[in-house]
């Protein structure tokens, strides 16, 4: 598991390519992953399997009357070309999301209806925070 740095956006403004890949902390996911949350959190993630859409999977820590929350589970569709394509998600509110350490929780899933093995080779992944 790799805990992902939260870009943050700037009234001056944040600057990256259309390829995503190799600007700012766009990076590779793992099997897990995680990222600090302050409510005005958002990601943006590639998919650059030719073949198939995947999921991603952001774990909810909130119960209600002793039923847990559904998790959020994101389907991204398949060959985003050269990672300049990507999938926007979010806010995550943090009483819904956050973990016991102010973070939320995030797998990679090869089906996308959140089963299946982890797909993390597949993935690229950008946080961003307001």
């Amino acid at each position: 598991m790799a805990t992902l740095t939260v870009n943050k956006i700037a009234r001056a403004g944040l600057v990256f390519g259309i390829g995503l890949v190799g600007t700012l902390a766009m990076a590779n996911a793992a099997a897990s992953d995680e990222f600090s949350n302050n409510g005005r959190t958002f990601v943006l993630v590639a998919n650059d399997d030719a073949a198939d859409p995947h999921s991603i999977v952001f774990t909810t820590q909130k119960s209600v009357l002793g039923l847990n929350l559904a998790e959020l589970i994101v389907s991204v569709p398949k060959l985003m070309v050269d990672n300049e394509d990507c999938v926007i998600i979010g806010p995550f509110p943090t009483n819904i999301f956050n973990d016991s350490g102010g973070k939320v929780q995030v797998t990679y899933k090869e089906a996308t209806d959140g089963t299946g093995v982890d797909a993390s080779s597949d993935f690229a992944i950008l946080v961003l925070s307001l």
